[in-house]
């Protein structure tokens, strides 16, 4: 017997048949839930996380500085654009981009390492090699995300 999932990226929902079996391996938490726990936990360490955000890097850079503005209590940030989205949605992992308020090195240093183990401790396999000029790899990840309603 197939089952059907769906998931929603950028407004848009897809649909996956699966046998039986892979439907019972899947209703569990995912990768995207996990992935939002752990942003949820970087949030409460005062760094603004978003997920599905802006349209690149640059615009999310820019876009998260000015949340940071407003609340006037954060270091830094953590996204993933909508690009990403997709490509963790065909199977290619996800990119994280990371970055300090202060534009110092050190700082952008200090944030990746708190956004590696953020994943980590929520299930999922981030890789870093702590240059602050590249961005947190999640890899593998199965972007699957079921339809709440």
């Amino acid at each position: 017997m197939l089952a059907v999932n769906a998931w929603t990226e950028s407004g848009q929902t897809y649909v996956w048949s699966a046998p039986e079996e892979l439907r019972e391996a899947v209703r569990g938490l995912g990768d995207p839930d996990r992935l939002t726990r752990a942003f949820a936990a970087l949030e409460r360490q005062g760094i603004v996380a978003r997920e599905d955000f802006a349209r690149c890097r640059s615009c999310g850079t820019t876009d998260t500085g000015a949340e940071a503005e407003e609340s006037g209590r954060t270091r830094g940030f953590v996204f993933f654009h909508r690009h990403g989205t997709r490509g963790a949605a065909e199977g290619h992992g996800l990119s994280l981009y990371h970055g300090g308020f202060d534009g110092s090195a050190g700082t952008t240093t200090a944030v990746g390492r708190r956004v590696v183990a953020a994943p980590a401790e929520a299930g999922l396999s981030a890789v870093w090699d702590g240059n602050p000029d590249k961005a947190i790899e999640l890899t593998p990840l199965t972007w699957r995300k079921r339809l709440v309603g």
